[in-house]
């Protein structure tokens, strides 16, 4: 999937606009959350990172070691101001996260339709913004499964009306946008993608299958 098709801007989104909807179904790949009981007692830090790695029997060199790598990297805390991201290896304790920072959590959302390719759309009327504050959740990879969830800021999750040219399919696109990229790293492709840069304007991205946005 291209960087320039899973984000957009925010001004691209208007009423009759053609889009391009990539194919957003993400293979869990069999993983599954651990119980709570046990996720309590296995500390995510990436000094631990040996003892994940023998316990699943994962070769040193393997790609799962390099992406288990990054996701404990990820997941640890970093100070400076960027939204709180927590990982949560557990549903029970992605539950807490999300009722703790909204308390008044009301839906959970998750895309309702993943095309099987890359769709022309056009967009049939203006979105519609659901909450200005939100939780987003989105898996990592590791042997079970890791949701990183972020508390975000300056951020709005909308519903985007779209119509697929090809056979006039209508579906609705969830996505999330950002109105304040200025902490951003000027590094992230979706700069160069967009020809953007930090602070410039609302970028928005569409949210992948198996993917959740607490409201």
């Amino acid at each position: 999937m291209a960087i320039s098709e899973l984000f957009f801007r925010l001004t691209a989104a208007g009423n009759g606009s053609m889009m391009v909807y990539p194919r957003l179904d993400h293979d869990l790949r069999g993983r599954h959350f651990l119980p709570a009981d046990l996720a309590r007692v296995m500390p995510f830090k990436p000094e631990n990172l040996p003892t994940y790695m023998s316990l699943f029997s994962i070769p040193a060199q393997s790609r799962m070691a390099r992406q288990m790598t990054d996701t404990l990297h990820v997941c640890s805390p970093r100070p400076g101001p960027r939204d709180l991201l927590t990982c949560h290896a557990s549903i029970e304790s992605m539950l807490d996260f999300s009722t703790a920072h909204l308390p008044n959590v009301s839906s959970v959302l998750t895309p309702s339709f993943t095309p099987p390719s890359r769709y022309e759309a056009r967009v049939s009327s203006l979105p519609s913004t659901l909450s200005r504050n939100a939780i987003s959740c989105h898996d990592t990879m590791f042997p079970y499964l890791v949701y990183g969830c972020h508390l975000m800021h300056n951020a709005s999750v909308l519903t985007v009306p779209l119509v697929r040219t090809l056979d006039n399919t209508s579906f609705q696109g969830l996505a999330v946008c950002h109105a304040d990229t200025t902490s951003w790293n000027p590094d992230h492709p979706v700069f160069s993608a967009l020809r953007a840069q930090p602070g410039d304007g609302t970028l928005c991205h569409w949210i992948p299958q198996n993917n959740f946005v607490w409201i």
